[in-house]
Protein backbone atom coordinates (compact mmCIF):
# COMPACT_ATOMS: atom_id res chain seq x y z
CA UNK A 1 0.00 0.00 0.00
CA UNK A 2 3.04 2.30 0.20
CA UNK A 3 2.69 3.20 -3.48
CA UNK A 4 -0.86 4.49 -3.05
CA UNK A 5 0.37 8.08 -2.65
CA UNK A 6 2.20 7.95 -5.99
CA UNK A 7 -0.85 6.65 -7.82
CA UNK A 8 -3.10 9.22 -6.14
CA UNK A 9 -0.87 12.19 -6.95
CA UNK A 10 -0.40 10.97 -10.52
CA UNK A 11 -4.17 10.71 -10.96
CA UNK A 12 -4.81 14.19 -9.56
CA UNK A 13 -2.12 15.89 -11.62
CA UNK A 14 -2.90 14.05 -14.83
CA UNK A 15 -6.67 14.50 -14.71
CA UNK A 16 -6.51 18.21 -15.59
CA UNK A 17 -4.02 17.73 -18.42
CA UNK A 18 -4.62 16.25 -21.91
CA UNK A 19 -2.21 13.36 -21.39
CA UNK A 20 -4.44 10.42 -20.31
CA UNK A 21 -4.13 10.05 -16.55
CA UNK A 22 -5.58 6.52 -16.77
CA UNK A 23 -2.92 5.59 -19.32
CA UNK A 24 -0.20 6.79 -16.95
CA UNK A 25 -1.70 4.71 -14.13
CA UNK A 26 -1.69 1.62 -16.34
CA UNK A 27 1.92 2.34 -17.25
CA UNK A 28 2.90 2.62 -13.58
CA UNK A 29 1.06 -0.61 -12.74
CA UNK A 30 2.91 -2.39 -15.54
CA UNK A 31 6.18 -1.14 -14.07
CA UNK A 32 5.24 -2.43 -10.61
CA UNK A 33 4.38 -5.79 -12.14
CA UNK A 34 7.89 -6.07 -13.58
CA UNK A 35 9.33 -5.41 -10.11
CA UNK A 36 7.23 -8.25 -8.64
CA UNK A 37 6.49 -6.23 -5.49
CA UNK A 38 4.65 -8.19 -2.83
CA UNK A 39 1.95 -5.61 -2.09
CA UNK A 40 1.17 -4.79 -5.74
CA UNK A 41 -1.92 -7.04 -5.89
CA UNK A 42 -4.11 -4.24 -4.56
CA UNK A 43 -3.21 -2.03 -7.53
CA UNK A 44 -4.71 -4.52 -9.97
CA UNK A 45 -7.95 -4.94 -8.01
CA UNK A 46 -11.42 -3.49 -8.44
CA UNK A 47 -11.02 -1.72 -5.08
CA UNK A 48 -8.05 0.23 -6.43
CA UNK A 49 -10.05 1.33 -9.47
CA UNK A 50 -12.78 2.60 -7.16
CA UNK A 51 -10.20 4.47 -5.09
CA UNK A 52 -8.91 6.20 -8.23
CA UNK A 53 -12.47 7.14 -9.20
CA UNK A 54 -12.95 8.60 -5.74
CA UNK A 55 -10.11 11.00 -6.50
CA UNK A 56 -12.40 12.64 -9.05
CA UNK A 57 -13.81 14.62 -6.12
CA UNK A 58 -10.75 16.94 -5.92
CA UNK A 59 -10.97 17.34 -9.71
CA UNK A 60 -14.59 18.44 -9.36
CA UNK A 61 -13.48 21.01 -6.77
CA UNK A 62 -10.90 22.36 -9.22
CA UNK A 63 -13.52 22.62 -11.97
CA UNK A 64 -16.00 24.31 -9.64
CA UNK A 65 -13.45 27.04 -8.88
CA UNK A 66 -12.31 27.35 -12.49
CA UNK A 67 -15.82 27.78 -13.93
CA UNK A 68 -17.20 29.60 -10.88
CA UNK A 69 -18.21 32.77 -12.75
CA UNK A 70 -20.12 30.82 -15.36
CA UNK A 71 -22.17 28.49 -13.18
CA UNK A 72 -22.73 31.09 -10.46
CA UNK A 73 -24.14 33.54 -13.01
CA UNK A 74 -26.54 30.90 -14.30
CA UNK A 75 -27.65 29.90 -10.80
CA UNK A 76 -28.14 33.50 -9.66
CA UNK A 77 -30.49 34.24 -12.55
CA UNK A 78 -32.10 30.88 -13.40
CA UNK A 79 -35.24 32.38 -14.90
CA UNK A 80 -33.29 34.70 -17.18
CA UNK A 81 -31.08 31.87 -18.46
CA UNK A 82 -33.52 28.96 -18.15
CA UNK A 83 -33.64 28.29 -21.90
CA UNK A 84 -29.84 28.11 -22.12
CA UNK A 85 -29.60 26.00 -18.95
CA UNK A 86 -32.09 23.40 -20.19
CA UNK A 87 -30.43 23.33 -23.61
CA UNK A 88 -26.96 22.74 -22.15
CA UNK A 89 -28.24 20.06 -19.77
CA UNK A 90 -30.04 18.27 -22.59
CA UNK A 91 -27.06 18.36 -24.98
CA UNK A 92 -24.67 17.28 -22.22
CA UNK A 93 -26.85 14.31 -21.31
CA UNK A 94 -27.14 13.35 -24.99
CA UNK A 95 -23.35 13.37 -25.32
CA UNK A 96 -22.91 11.28 -22.18
CA UNK A 97 -25.60 8.78 -23.22
CA UNK A 98 -23.61 8.08 -26.38
CA UNK A 99 -20.45 7.72 -24.29
CA UNK A 100 -22.24 5.35 -21.90
CA UNK A 101 -23.29 3.16 -24.83
CA UNK A 102 -19.61 2.82 -25.74
CA UNK A 103 -18.82 1.91 -22.13
CA UNK A 104 -21.53 -0.76 -22.09
CA UNK A 105 -20.32 -2.12 -25.43
CA UNK A 106 -16.77 -2.44 -24.11
CA UNK A 107 -18.12 -4.32 -21.08
CA UNK A 108 -20.16 -6.88 -23.04
CA UNK A 109 -17.98 -7.57 -26.08
CA UNK A 110 -15.31 -10.27 -25.79
CA UNK A 111 -12.24 -8.97 -23.94
CA UNK A 112 -9.49 -7.62 -26.16
CA UNK A 113 -6.19 -5.97 -25.44
CA UNK A 114 -5.93 -2.46 -26.86
CA UNK A 115 -2.23 -1.52 -27.04
CA UNK A 116 -1.40 1.23 -24.57
CA UNK A 117 1.33 2.66 -26.86
CA UNK A 118 -1.26 3.03 -29.63
CA UNK A 119 -3.50 5.02 -27.30
CA UNK A 120 -0.65 7.38 -26.36
CA UNK A 121 0.26 7.69 -30.06
CA UNK A 122 -3.31 8.62 -31.01
CA UNK A 123 -3.43 11.27 -28.28
CA UNK A 124 -0.07 12.65 -29.34
CA UNK A 125 -1.12 12.91 -33.00
CA UNK A 126 -4.40 14.57 -32.01
CA UNK A 127 -2.52 17.23 -30.02
CA UNK A 128 -0.04 17.88 -32.83
CA UNK A 129 -2.92 18.23 -35.32
CA UNK A 130 -3.98 21.45 -33.58
CA UNK A 131 -1.03 23.16 -35.30
CA UNK A 132 -3.09 23.06 -38.53
CA UNK A 133 -6.46 23.77 -36.93
CA UNK A 134 -8.01 27.24 -37.51
CA UNK A 135 -7.24 29.48 -34.54
CA UNK A 136 -10.85 30.59 -34.13
CA UNK A 137 -14.29 29.13 -34.76
CA UNK A 138 -17.96 30.01 -34.72
CA UNK A 139 -19.66 26.60 -34.33
CA UNK A 140 -22.20 26.36 -31.50
CA UNK A 141 -23.01 23.37 -29.30
CA UNK A 142 -26.02 21.72 -30.93
CA UNK A 143 -27.56 18.25 -31.27
CA UNK A 144 -25.27 17.20 -34.11
CA UNK A 145 -22.18 18.31 -32.18
CA UNK A 146 -23.44 16.50 -29.06
CA UNK A 147 -23.74 13.23 -30.99
CA UNK A 148 -20.30 13.60 -32.58
CA UNK A 149 -18.61 14.48 -29.29
CA UNK A 150 -20.35 11.54 -27.62
CA UNK A 151 -18.75 9.20 -30.15
CA UNK A 152 -15.33 10.82 -29.68
CA UNK A 153 -15.63 10.67 -25.90
CA UNK A 154 -16.71 7.04 -26.10
CA UNK A 155 -13.73 6.10 -28.25
CA UNK A 156 -11.49 7.80 -25.69
CA UNK A 157 -12.39 5.10 -23.16
CA UNK A 158 -9.66 3.00 -24.73
CA UNK A 159 -6.36 2.91 -22.78
CA UNK A 160 -3.93 5.72 -23.46
CA UNK A 161 -6.43 7.93 -25.30
CA UNK A 162 -7.03 11.12 -23.32
CA UNK A 163 -10.71 12.02 -23.04
CA UNK A 164 -9.77 15.62 -22.33
CA UNK A 165 -7.51 15.87 -25.38
CA UNK A 166 -9.83 13.95 -27.71
CA UNK A 167 -12.97 15.96 -27.01
CA UNK A 168 -11.15 19.29 -27.08
CA UNK A 169 -9.29 18.54 -30.31
CA UNK A 170 -12.47 17.23 -31.95
CA UNK A 171 -14.36 20.33 -30.81
CA UNK A 172 -11.72 22.56 -32.36
CA UNK A 173 -11.79 20.66 -35.67
CA UNK A 174 -15.61 20.77 -35.63
CA UNK A 175 -15.36 24.57 -35.59
CA UNK A 176 -15.52 25.56 -31.91
CA UNK A 177 -13.42 28.47 -30.68
CA UNK A 178 -10.66 27.50 -28.19
CA UNK A 179 -12.56 29.05 -25.27
CA UNK A 180 -15.85 27.40 -26.23
CA UNK A 181 -14.17 24.05 -26.90
CA UNK A 182 -12.50 24.08 -23.47
CA UNK A 183 -15.78 24.81 -21.70
CA UNK A 184 -17.76 22.21 -23.65
CA UNK A 185 -15.08 19.57 -23.13
CA UNK A 186 -15.34 19.80 -19.36
CA UNK A 187 -19.11 20.32 -19.36
CA UNK A 188 -19.71 16.94 -21.02
CA UNK A 189 -17.22 15.25 -18.69
CA UNK A 190 -18.58 16.54 -15.38
CA UNK A 191 -21.62 14.19 -15.25
CA UNK A 192 -19.35 11.21 -15.97
CA UNK A 193 -16.93 12.34 -13.26
CA UNK A 194 -19.75 12.81 -10.75
CA UNK A 195 -21.18 9.40 -11.62
CA UNK A 196 -17.81 7.67 -11.20
CA UNK A 197 -17.14 9.41 -7.87
CA UNK A 198 -20.65 8.62 -6.59
CA UNK A 199 -20.26 4.98 -7.60
CA UNK A 200 -17.00 4.78 -5.65
CA UNK A 201 -18.52 6.35 -2.55
CA UNK A 202 -21.32 3.78 -2.70
CA UNK A 203 -18.79 0.97 -3.19
CA UNK A 204 -16.72 1.89 -0.14
CA UNK A 205 -19.85 2.40 1.98
CA UNK A 206 -20.72 -1.24 1.31
CA UNK A 207 -17.21 -2.68 1.82
CA UNK A 208 -16.04 -1.70 5.27
CA UNK A 209 -13.27 -4.33 5.13
CA UNK A 210 -11.59 -2.46 2.26
CA UNK A 211 -11.98 0.84 4.08
CA UNK A 212 -10.23 -0.70 7.09
CA UNK A 213 -7.34 -1.69 4.80
CA UNK A 214 -7.04 1.86 3.48
CA UNK A 215 -7.41 3.57 6.85
CA UNK A 216 -3.72 3.12 7.87
CA UNK A 217 -2.70 4.77 4.60
CA UNK A 218 -5.00 7.80 4.91
CA UNK A 219 -2.95 9.73 7.47
CA UNK A 220 -2.70 13.50 7.94
CA UNK A 221 0.54 13.72 5.91
CA UNK A 222 -1.18 11.73 3.16
CA UNK A 223 -4.17 14.11 3.15
CA UNK A 224 -1.85 17.11 3.12
CA UNK A 225 -0.05 15.74 0.07
CA UNK A 226 -3.38 15.19 -1.68
CA UNK A 227 -4.45 18.74 -0.80
CA UNK A 228 -1.23 20.12 -2.25
CA UNK A 229 -1.67 17.95 -5.33
CA UNK A 230 -5.19 19.36 -5.75
CA UNK A 231 -3.82 22.93 -5.69
CA UNK A 232 -1.16 22.01 -8.24
CA UNK A 233 -3.83 20.30 -10.33
CA UNK A 234 -5.82 23.54 -10.41
CA UNK A 235 -2.72 25.45 -11.52
CA UNK A 236 -2.14 22.89 -14.28
CA UNK A 237 -5.76 23.36 -15.39
CA UNK A 238 -5.07 27.08 -15.73
CA UNK A 239 -1.90 26.33 -17.70
CA UNK A 240 -3.80 23.97 -20.02
CA UNK A 241 -6.48 26.62 -20.54
CA UNK A 242 -4.06 29.41 -21.49
CA UNK A 243 -2.04 27.11 -23.75
CA UNK A 244 -5.30 26.10 -25.44
CA UNK A 245 -6.19 29.74 -26.09
CA UNK A 246 -2.74 30.25 -27.64
CA UNK A 247 -3.04 27.08 -29.73
CA UNK A 248 0.06 25.66 -28.03
CA UNK A 249 -1.08 22.22 -26.96
CA UNK A 250 1.77 20.80 -29.03
CA UNK A 251 3.71 21.07 -25.74
CA UNK A 252 1.72 18.13 -24.36
CA UNK A 253 2.24 16.26 -27.64
CA UNK A 254 6.00 16.40 -27.19
CA UNK A 255 5.65 15.28 -23.58
CA UNK A 256 3.68 12.18 -24.61
CA UNK A 257 6.75 10.86 -26.40
CA UNK A 258 8.05 9.91 -22.93
CA UNK A 259 5.15 7.64 -21.80
CA UNK A 260 4.87 6.33 -25.37
CA UNK A 261 8.50 5.23 -25.28
CA UNK A 262 8.19 3.74 -21.80
CA UNK A 263 5.05 1.80 -22.75
CA UNK A 264 6.89 0.32 -25.74
CA UNK A 265 9.73 -0.87 -23.49
CA UNK A 266 7.55 -2.51 -20.82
Amino acid sequence: MRHTIFFSVLQLLGETLPISSSGHLILLKQYLATLNIGDSTFYFSHAFDEWIHLLHVPTLICLAFFFFDTWWTLLRHPFRWHTLIFKLIGLTLLTDVITTLFFVALEIIPPFSFPLPLGFFITMCALFSLAWCPKQGTTLFNTRMALLLGVVQGAALLPGISRFASVFVASRWFGFSPRHAFAVTWMVQVPLIIGAAGKSILFFSKHSEIVSQLTPVITWPFLMVLSLATVVSYILLLVAYHLALRNQWWVFGWYLIVPLGLSLML
